[in-house]
């Protein structure tokens, strides 16, 4: 005999489904926090060191401070109400956008012939802030700040003349491994 279809679900399943929701809820929560992490550690442990070392490096030094800080607090404004649940989707591409500025602030910055060295390092670490600030939005959304992203760099290479086959490769291509 064949059950009818809107036949009750047994309580089992019901307790299941709470279990595998409550797994579900902790691991999305687990890759938030992670993101969040990962962002600000690689603010502090390779963005402000290479801020620093290359200071004398920078046209104005006070813009890629100036930099720094921004993406600092664009990543704090993205990532305090996204840890608490309280995300406001409206505020995600004003946030996006200043990422971005920041990001072509350290390009002008940067002298010709500096934009495949660590002294451009937002272009390469802007990504984490678009993760945070895009975390609950449409993936197309974080697809459109990385192609927006890759145009600015692109913009500044053929701006500074910069735009050889060996710094097109090096601004592409991740950097490579370290030496053993």
């Amino acid at each position: 005999m064949v059950a009818p279809v809107n036949a009750a679900v047994p309580a089992v399943d019901v307790a299941v489904t709470d279990v595998t929701a409550q797994v579900a809820a902790r691991y999305a929560r687990g890759a938030t926090i992670a993101a969040v992490v990962i962002a600000g550690c690689w603010h502090l442990g390779f963005d402000l060191p290479s801020t620093v070392t290359n200071w004398s490096v920078y046209r104005w030094p006070w813009l890629a401070a100036a930099a720094w800080l921004a993406y600092l607090v664009v990543g704090a404004v993205g990532a305090v109400p996204l840890l608490t649940g309280t995300a406001r989707r409206s505020v995600a591409w004003l946030l996006a956008g200043a990422a971005l500025g920041s990001a072509a602030a350290v390009l002008v910055a940067c002298p010709p012939g500096t934009l495949d060295t660590p002294a451009n390092w937002a272009t390469g670490s802007v990504g984490w802030l678009a993760v945070i600030v895009l975390w609950r939005r449409p993936l197309a959304d974080l697809v459109a700040f990385l192609v927006a992203n890759a145009l600015l760099m692109l913009t500044a290479l053929v701006v500074t003349d910069a735009l050889d086959r060996i710094t097109f490769a090096r601004a592409a291509a991740p950097p490579p491994p370290p030496a053993r």
